[in-house]
């Protein structure tokens, strides 16, 4: 199974919360690099699902953890999302914005 997130479609953080993230960080720690890898490339949007303390406690080791893969590839994809996950931590939870690819930002708003 694998996440895709769109910038295009919004779920409630709680839902997120209690239904993917616990998927999400399974496959963080999948045997396959690849997989590790696309979880890399998804860090950021996934952590604007979830509130600054599941950032924090949650997030920032598994983050660390895919920072100090065995694989170049993965490593490669984390240090490519440091700057826009570490955006998240200080960001309000009302409001985050990130970059999907190279000259593209999205932002994520929940009331």
């Amino acid at each position: 199974m694998f996440i895709l997130i769109y910038p295009t479609i919004e779920v409630h953080p709680k839902l997120f919360f209690f239904t993917q993230l616990p998927k999400f960080i399974k496959l963080c720690h999948d045997q396959m690099w690849k997989i590790r890898k696309s979880c890399a490339d998804e860090f950021t949007p996934v952590s604007c699902l979830v509130s600054s303390g599941v950032r924090r406690r949650l997030l920032s080791p598994l983050f660390l953890g895919l920072l100090r893969d065995g694989s170049q590839w993965v490593r490669e994809a984390a240090f490519q999302s440091l700057g826009p996950f570490i955006s998240t931590l200080w960001t309000p939870p009302s409001r985050h914005s990130y970059k999907t690819s190279p000259g593209k930002w999205s932002s994520r708003t929940w009331k």
